[in-house]
């Protein structure tokens, strides 16, 4: 039986030959140190109709190449390996050869580092950072199997040349955007991020105003975030400390505001966004709900109303709607001089 280094001077060698066979160019690394053995670069098609200087550029990969006896059905390589290999923008394979005991080769696998193949890489970096602070991981081992997300095929260049234009398609625009996308997101969820802090507000009204983005700039201490992927959470030590907070909450609905001053009259209608404070057990006398629209702001209470307009001239609307505006100030302004009424529980800012 040929030792392991010697099985992989074979296994290189006939990958040479099996890109000779696919008529595709192959540029040995002289030194195994960025985690790839390989870079395979396919020809330009031809022009066609397209203009030379328009063509899409040619197919190029990285490829770690490993040789196995039959009998294995998976292998190891160094972390740093499996890190820099996966974090290449461009296509990035393990391409796996298998002997038999004659050292006959007798079938191949092709793993493409995206999607889950990645995902295990990046979750077993940020596993080692979590429990060892600052891993040496150069002198880690990955374990990875040759059987699960991976194509099988014959180890022949006509074979491997239609695996990796399977896996790679033919705009590597758009397959480094795809990489680049699953490096940033894979592993999260929409609870990415925790962040927990002092708040520094006087009273309950504060409070719901802070969380409903009505008041900002809140003073904030003890202030520590947490990144959490792949289900382990890290903390985030360019965030610590204190200093201010703005909130900016999303609407819990949208809904329609009209103004009508008889059922005879053609509302004033504008569409709107509905936010609540998100605060559990709060009383219906505190509960305050505020409502959004191009022109205005409502902050409706058990208690009272009041409504605040806003520089609108800061956007451009057409005739009709700032029609519908001053329409509707007017009204309000109606309803400021009516004795029923309390003018200091109903207001506008202009």
């Amino acid at each position: 039986m040929l030792p392991i280094n010697e099985l992989g001077e074979k296994g290189e060698s006939r990958f040479k030959e099996i890109c000779a066979d696919a008529q595709l160019i192959c540029n040995k690394s002289d030194r195994d140190l960025a985690g790839w053995d390989f870079i395979v670069d396919f020809p330009f098609r031809d022009a066609g109709q397209e203009t030379l200087d328009g063509r899409q550029g040619p197919i190029s990969c990285h490829v770690q190449v490993k040789t196995l006896f039959e009998t294995s059905n998976r292998f190891q390589m160094r972390l740093s390996s499996a890190e820099r290999l996966a974090k290449e923008k461009k296509p990035s394979f393990v391409y796996v050869l298998r002997v038999n005991e004659d050292l006959d080769f007798v079938d191949s696998f092709l793993i493409h580092l995206l999607d889950e193949p990645l995902a295990v890489i990046l979750k077993r970096l940020r596993r080692e950072r979590a429990l060892s602070g600052v891993p040496k991981i150069n002198e880690k081992k990955i374990t990875i199997p040759v059987n699960k997300n991976s194509v099988r095929f014959k180890p022949t260049g006509k074979d491997l040349r239609a695996a990796f234009e399977s896996a790679c398609g033919v705009d590597m625009d758009a397959y480094i955007s795809k990489k680049s996308g699953q490096l940033q997101n894979l592993g999260f969820d929409e609870k990415r991020h925790q962040l927990n802090a002092t708040l520094h507000l006087g009273s309950d009204e504060e409070i719901v105003d802070a969380f409903l983005g009505i008041k900002a700039n809140i003073p904030v201490s003890n202030v520590q975030a947490f990144e959490t992927r792949f289900g382990i959470k890290l903390p985030d030590k360019n965030l610590h400390g204190s200093g201010v907070l703005n909130i900016n909450p999303n609407p819990a609905d949208s809904c329609l505001i009209s103004f009508q001053r008889s059922a005879l009259e053609v509302p004033a209608v504008f569409t709107g966004e509905m936010f609540y404070p998100p605060i559990p057990g709060l009383s219906s006398e505190k509960v305050k709900i505020l409502i959004k629209s191009d022109f205005f702001t409502i902050e409706l209470k058990r208690s009272n109303l009041r409504v605040s307009s806003v520089d609108g001239g800061s956007h451009r609307h057409a005739p009709l709607e700032w029609l519908k505006y001053w329409n509707a100030a007017h009204m309000l302004a109606e309803v400021l001089v009516r004795d029923e009424y309390y003018p200091e529980n109903i207001a506008t800012a202009r």
